[in-house]
């Protein structure tokens, strides 16, 4: 998963670029990063090794200590197993990765003194993974084949009688209580211990659970809570879901203050610097033992861990992937390869003082490019435009992209590029690495300078902005190609891949002109997705543009990308029903201006993209199956559908 990035943490050195935005098909500065090394980062330092009051043997002797006059055991079942992960190829740390599962590159029977970026493992060679650590329910599938079972476990809630009694057992109970009560909890003070003194013999279960314990005497048996029970172990406490009142983010705040909740948020400062909500991004809690509880945020940011209840130490960690994409990059150029393959993770710190149930995060607009601050800004916009793409590609009728996209962010580009490599046949990747793919500048640079293959994303997109809607722009536009994917299938977008490869050797720019080899194919996959880039930020955005001009509007007064190439336009004139009043012009370096002549309207994005698959690869064959298979019955002339392509 997302704990053990620690990126945050990272200091990280840019060169500045310049602030105008190139156009998409211009070379685009691919200068080295540089992040400090892990001699100069934060370690993470580990106590020694703690007496361990989950153990089954423990946990069984406590339930009987309690309740075994009801029902005994010789032992408990186990619920869950404490696993050091052993990756031993990049195959198996991605499943482990894609899995979500939570894990740490620390011992967890350890006290963390303090939380580091990295914990200082014997360093693993080049391409080689370290270990890793995790606690799995005992029904769950370790995602990966080489694991180590380091421990059986019964784990009941942190506030129940029995794990108290665990404790006790396991002769640690001043860390049980400094964990419910605090570090400033003192035993020696009588406010602390009441009627309840340790020399009860239901110390210190008469203390914290005075419902359920007197001094002496048996506890309160509720036979509805047995190993048996469908809800066993949560259902050792009682939980308050109740909510009464909302937070400033109108996320609804928990009545009890021990439950984690909260909202994530991010500024947008086209939206008169709005604060959004952060949609469907994780949210792991762990309390410092073998418990952890992760969640995600629903569409206003909001999230809330249920069935859980906290005490003491806590920490928490904010992690951008979810079923359609994982998020990553924001490295540097010195990371370990597995580092690279991380997803972008926030660590929230430690959380402490009895009260989790109002958390708020704020992401707001970067100043230090490259630095924590520009990372979760852009991670958490991406994704937020991801989520809109997703909505307005299922309005439209079009293709959602695949499932599970890998994507790369980059801290000083402005570009993008869907390469989809992890869907492309092995030859067709062989011929990309084989034509120049590294030395091209296609890359982000730490993947192209460093030729790893296992860390090309199947999409790269730049986040040097401070723009929300330009940033929402180049998203738009490379999961328009991913959407285009799924219609044409991997042999077509290979082509694709090879075809902006070479246009970028021959021209310096991934686009090329009309003479570059594919040429029609790079025209009808860019056209598109300058048409849905336009179109859906547009959505977005309406008026509130950081140019004062609308992403429509733009769209409008854009002729070809170059002369006699890539027709951006196109699209949108065969759905709008406007006529052009004023010259479209091409965009790139030679260009003119011209009339468009549009008397077409009424076709839909639906339409159109179902035209859009393996067969459709040079905007001619695109007029001709408009012609052909969308002409009919629509009304419009087959001259003014020729008219409209002849002005480009």
């Amino acid at each position: 998963m997302m704990l053990i990035a620690f990126s945050a943490c990272q200091k990280e050195e840019f060169n500045a670029l310049d602030d105008e935005v190139p156009p998409p098909n211009s070379a685009v500065s691919n200068t080295p990063l540089v992040t400090r090394s892990v001699e100069d980062s934060i370690p993470t330092i580990l106590g020694d090794v703690r007496v361990n009051p989950f153990k089954v043997s423990t946990m069984t002797q406590a339930w009987n200590a309690l309740y075994g006059e009801h029902q005994h055991y010789n032992q408990l079942p186990v619920t869950h197993r404490y696993i050091k992960l052993e990756p031993q190829d990049t195959a198996e740390f991605k499943s482990l990765i894609s899995s979500g599962i939570p894990f740490l590159d620390f011992p967890l029977d350890r006290k963390v003194i303090q939380m580091g970026d990295h914990y200082p493992q014997a360093a693993p060679a080049e391409g080689e993974f370290p270990d890793f650590y995790t606690v799995l329910a005992d029904e769950a599938i370790v995602p990966i084949t080489h694991y180590t079972v380091l421990e059986e476990l019964v784990i009941p809630p942190m506030d129940a009688p029995l794990t108290a009694t665990a404790f006790f057992i396991a002769g640690d109970t001043a860390t049980y209580l400094q964990e419910l009560l605090g570090p400033d909890y003192n035993p020696e003070d009588p406010a602390s211990t009441g009627n309840c003194p340790e020399t009860c013999p239901n110390y210190p279960n008469c203390e914290l659970f005075p419902e359920s314990f007197g001094c002496s005497g048996p506890p309160v048996w509720n036979g509805d809570c047995t190993p048996e029970s469908p809800d066993w172990p949560d259902c050792l406490v009682h939980y308050d879901d109740e909510e009464d009142e909302l937070n400033a983010c109108g996320c609804p705040i928990p009545n009890d203050k021990r439950k984690p909740a909260g909202c994530i948020q991010v500024e947008d400062v086209q939206m008169n610097n709005m604060m959004l909500g952060v949609e469907d991004v994780k949210v792991t809690w762990w309390n410092g033992w073998f418990t952890f509880k992760t969640t995600s945020t629903d569409g206003a940011g909001c999230w809330s861990i249920d069935r859980h209840r906290e005490r003491g130490k806590a920490y928490m960690w904010v992690t951008f992937q979810n079923s359609r994409a994982m998020l990553r990059g924001f490295v540097g150029n010195t990371a370990k390869l597995w580092r690279l393959l991380l997803p972008v993770t926030d660590y929230r710190g430690q959380l402490g003082g009895g009260s989790y149930h109002n958390i708020q995060i704020d992401y707001n607009m970067w100043n230090n490019q490259g630095g924590s601050d520009h990372r979760t800004w852009s991670a958490s916009t991406v994704m937020n435009g991801i989520h809109h793409f997703h909505r307005e590609a299922q309005n439209d009728g079009i293709n959602t992209p695949p499932s599970g996209l890998d994507i790369y962010l980059t801290a000083n580009r402005r570009d993008g590029i869907a390469l989809m490599t992890s869907q492309l046949p092995q030859q067709t990747v062989n011929d990309l690495v084989g034509q120049g793919l590294f030395s091209s500048g296609l890359l982000p640079y730490i993947i192209s300078n460093n030729s790893i293959l296992a860390a090309v994303p199947d999409v790269a997109i730049g986040c040097n902005f401070q723009n929300a809607d330009q940033q929402w722009s180049v998203t738009q536009h490379e999961l328009a190609h991913t959407s285009h994917f799924t219609n044409t299938g991997a042999i077509f977008w290979g082509r694709m891949g090879l075809a902006t490869l070479n246009a970028r050797i021959a021209t310096g720019s991934p686009w090329g002109d009309a003479t570059v080899n594919d040429a029609g194919l790079i025209a009808i996959c860019e056209s598109w997705a300058e048409h849905l880039e336009h179109v859906y930020t547009d959505r977005a955005y309406g008026v509130n543009t950081s140019s004062g001009v609308t992403w429509e509007d733009e769209l409008e007064e854009i002729r070809n990308d170059s002369p006699n190439h890539v027709p951006i336009g196109i699209h949108f004139d065969l759905i709008d029903n406007q006529n052009d009043l004023n010259d479209a012009c091409d965009r790139g370096i030679g260009g003119a201006c011209g009339p468009i002549v549009d008397n077409v309207a009424g076709f839909t994005n639906g339409q159109l993209f179902s035209l859009l698959d393996a067969n459709t690869d040079d905007p001619d064959i695109y007029r001709a199956r408009i012609l052909n298979e969308l002409l009919p019955g629509s009304g419009i002339m087959a001259a003014d559908i020729d008219a409209l392509f002849n002005s480009y």
